[in-house]
């Protein structure tokens, strides 16, 4: 589902967490141009990672605690529906000596722009806004800001059903973070600074 792809688009995949977010149920196609409100979601789930960021045979036990609100506003004459969706997240890693790297992040993703590509694919360029902090033992580091950024994906013959869609690439940036950018170019980078091993 795309919905979950546009997420990790976000400050999930900066983080580099997998989200394992539900299938949204069909929206129905509106008559006219409206908003739709899709579904909340409610995770609260432990997991393993064994090698964790490259360090061999480090196990760190990951809770996240995420929620979020997504909705559609169905736009123009072929009402393409536009993404909305507001998260809010904790991800906590733990080592098994206690030490915990802790990130936290609250965003606000609006689909600004899609353009029907010539195969009938769709580049959609979405903007993210908010904060994000990746707390540890060496201190915290603060990424509040906006950011632009594309995604493409194919609608599947179905514009109007944004579950049956397909995710086909994310092209990245279009404009770097705004504001204060203290955080490095991957959660691991982040993690081993605050952990004390770079």
């Amino acid at each position: 589902m795309v919905v979950g792809k546009r997420i990790l688009a976000t400050g999930a995949a900066a983080a580099g967490l997998a989200l394992a977010l539900p299938a949204l149920p069909a929206a129905a196609a509106p008559a006219a141009s409206g908003h739709v409100l899709v579904e909340v979601i409610d995770i609260d789930e432990t997991t393993t990672q064994e090698d964790f960021c490259g360090i061999t045979g480090l196990t760190v036990q990951v809770h996240d605690v995420f929620h979020g609100r997504e909705s559609y506003t169905f736009r123009g004459a072929d009402s393409i529906p536009y993404f909305t969706g507001t998260f809010h997240g904790v991800s906590t890693f733990t080592e098994p000596d206690g030490t915990t790297v802790t990130i936290k992040a609250n965003t606000v993703t609006k689909d600004q722009r899609i353009v029907e590509n010539p195969d009938g694919t769709w580049t959609i360029t979405s903007q993210s806004a908010g904060g994000f902090l990746v707390i540890g033992p060496n201190g915290t580091l603060r990424d509040p800001g906006m950011i632009r950024f594309q995604v493409v994906i194919d609608p599947n013959g179905t514009p109007q059903d944004p579950d049956d869609d397909v995710f086909l690439e994310d092209l990245g940036p279009v404009t770097d973070s705004t504001g204060l950018n203290e955080t490095g170019p991957t959660f691991c980078s982040d993690f081993l600074l605050l952990t004390g091993r770079a």
